[in-house]
């Protein structure tokens, strides 16, 4: 069986994402031969496979390279660019309940499914968690209501470090505020500075 895996090795979630969804597959068909071959989304062309599986990130320049395409949403990367070729995918298959209520108030005929998923287990007992540290990663996600943390949090608060793209604050017409116990890192971080932020941090903000 031939896989095309269409995303974006961004050396982050959706790389991670690419990563855990292959392995699945491999754990749960063990006597099948399966290939998978990888194409970024921002190419336009790959080869021809029995599936396409779109990882995060879809584009209408693969539908015609399988007989079946499925989608695997994330609603914090989801552009509104892609409707209108949402139909042409055989299943959506989203990570929660609210993207699984997002797709299905935009009135799609596709079969779609709310599988759940997981992520890494980075915990790290060889490394003292600081608990007196908070950390928010918002990628470029709109729904991680920064604008209300940002709002709540007094100058008496413990550190709040956030993570974000360069050009965050401004793309979703947020106010910088700027206190001595908020960070803010507005690059994008090398996987080994991203895992350690991550592990470094007692508590982490899931908005």
């Amino acid at each position: 069986m031939k896989i095309n895996i269409i995303s974006l090795n961004n050396n982050h979630s959706l790389t991670e994402d690419i990563e855990m969804f292959c392995n699945m597959i491999k754990k749960s068909y063990k006597n099948v031969n399966i290939i998978f071959n990888y194409f970024n989304f921002q190419e336009s062309s790959c080869v021809q496979a029995d599936i396409n599986i779109f990882i995060g990130i879809t584009s209408n320049f693969f539908f015609k390279y399988s007989p079946i395409n499925v989608f695997i949403c994330d609603h914090h990367k989801f552009h509104i660019s892609w409707i209108p070729f949402l139909n042409k995918c055989d299943y959506i298959l989203t990570k929660n309940r609210f993207s699984l209520e997002i797709l299905q108030n935009l009135s799609i005929n596709t079969n779609i499914q709310n599988i759940g998923w997981k992520n890494y287990d980075r915990f790290n007992n060889s490394v003292e968690k600081d608990y007196k540290s908070f950390l928010i990663v918002t990628g470029q996600s709109k729904f991680r209501q920064l604008d209300i943390l940002l709002d709540i949090w007094k100058e008496d608060y413990p550190k709040l470090t956030i993570l974000c793209g360069k050009n965050y604050l401004n793309n979703n017409n947020i106010e910088k505020k700027i206190q001595d116990n908020i960070n803010y890192i507005e690059r994008y971080l090398p996987y080994d500075e991203f895992n350690k932020l991550l592990i470094n941090n007692g508590f982490h903000f899931c908005l």
